[in-house]
């Protein structure tokens, strides 16, 4: 596999992680606000800062 293919599998995985993530957080009684913070958390605390940004934005993408 070549890295263009590795890294683009793991953006994939973790965004999928995050999705799975929120959806806990609102399913364990939190607000859309909060389920957001504490997926923001888990960017700041697993991904590269460069990747920051683009977490986010696929969070307000896929959850308004």
């Amino acid at each position: 596999m070549s890295d263009w293919a590795t890294a683009t599998a793991a953006r994939i995985e973790m965004k999928h992680s995050l999705l799975k993530l929120y959806d806990k957080s609102l399913r364990d009684g939190f607000t859309r606000d909060e389920a957001r913070a504490i997926c923001e958390g888990g960017i700041m605390a697993s991904v590269a800062p460069h990747m920051w940004p683009l977490m986010k934005l696929w969070l307000d993408q896929e959850r308004p």
